[in-house]
């Protein structure tokens, strides 16, 4: 499923909804009327997969939910060897169906297989499982098996970009005892990925969010445009270029930016909607920064993005002149992660606007947010 939607993402001319939003109907029994309605779509592919030994059953359906009739159908029987062959094979029946014409770019990347092996390609599979649940256990259990995966197949750059990937979150989670030393790795996954595919969107997702880090907003800016454009319907790719115009202080086309990846994933990732509520607060918009900020506790997030929603609450309502709410939600801050400071913040950002920052860090001392932990 990820890697049909992966292959279609690709198609300029088509609006494609990202897995995270798609995966939340997996296992359900829903409505393919109720999906399109929610999802912001038309049209919607269903299917199933069966597998017994060494076969396969595989069944897919295009429906024009607006209609409910269904516009391509088909039933597939094959040796699980034949699993690439069966995705190529959907994904152009979907091409015609649509009566999409793909430019010569797009043919060659929505045919493009990353590897030949089986093996290599189920365990990128489970790492992947791993990778999306965004925690430090399962980002190294992640690595594990895209480093398996590379020792099977050498050539394989999509596993090098996500072992890239590992690195480049432990350095930005905090999980990394050295991260200077995980940013270095980044960038040399990132590099042996772009070696052996220079057209991959996520290599090129990686390098933007490394020169980020780095504090080489350029290239930063380069590299994330570049992943959009070669995957349009990315939406985290997106949201990652959105963070890095927010960070080099483009924040009208960031809020453009993270607009555009939550209405590809409308089930989004809550860091997308709490990097948004920041870019507002640069902005000057401390309304709608308050309205983002609300809407993201309602979702009952992590008690690190609940501490930093009200965090930014506190900024939004002192640049408002509330000042007493605004240490109201420095203590609610605190309530939710004790460990946070005025230091710790002002260390995370990775903002351009070095003069704003220091402006932020001095307003929550004054609002009584500690300057050191105890």
């Amino acid at each position: 499923t990820e890697d049909i939607i992966t292959s279609l993402s690709q198609i300029s001319s088509l609006f494609v909804i990202s897995r995270n939003s798609t995966f939340t109907y997996r296992g359900r029994a829903v409505k393919m009327q109720q999906v399109a309605e929610d999802l912001g779509v038309r049209y919607v592919l269903e299917g199933s997969v069966q597998k017994s030994g060494d076969r396969v059953r595989i069944t897919a359906q295009l429906i024009d939910a607006l209609t409910g009739s269904h516009i391509w159908a088909e039933r597939y029987e094959r040796k699980v060897t034949d699993i690439f062959a069966l995705q190529d094979d959907i994904t152009s029946r979907i091409v015609i169906a649509m009566r999409i014409k793909l430019t010569e770019g797009e043919e060659a990347r929505v045919r493009h297989k990353h590897t030949q092996s089986m093996d290599a390609w189920d365990l990128v599979s489970q790492g992947a499982e791993h990778f999306h649940r965004l925690g430090q256990t399962e980002n190294a259990k992640a690595r594990q098996l895209f480093l398996q995966a590379v020792e099977i197949d050498q050539k394989y750059a999509l596993a090098y970009a996500l072992i890239g990937w590992t690195h480049w979150f432990d350095a930005f989670r905090g999980w990394s005892d050295d991260p200077q030393r995980s940013i270095k790795d980044a960038s040399l996954f990132a590099e042996t990925a772009r070696s052996l595919d220079a057209e991959l969107p996520d290599v090129h997702a990686l390098t933007g969010s490394v020169a980020l880090m780095k504090g080489d907003f350029e290239a930063a800016v380069r590299d994330g445009r570049r992943a959009v454009a070669l995957s349009p319907n990315h939406a985290t790719a997106a949201a990652l270029l959105a963070m890095i115009l927010h960070n080099s202080g483009e924040l009208e086309e960031a809020i453009r930016t993270y607009k555009k990846a939550m209405r590809l994933s409308p089930y989004y990732p809550a860091w997308f909607l709490s990097d948004l509520a920041f870019t507002y607060l640069d902005a000057d918009m401390p309304d709608k920064a308050l309205i983002a900020f609300d809407k993201l506790l309602k979702r009952k997030p992590s008690k690190s993005h609940e501490a930093y929603a009200h965090i930014g609450r506190a900024l939004a309502l002192s640049m408002r002149g509330s000042n007493r709410k605004a240490r109201e939600a420095v203590v609610k801050a605190l309530e939710a992660d004790n460990r946070l400071t005025a230091g710790k913040f002002h260390k995370l950002s990775l903002s351009k606007d070095k003069s704003r920052v220091r402006e932020a860090v001095k307003i929550l001392r004054e609002l009584g947010l500690p300057d050191k932990g105890s």
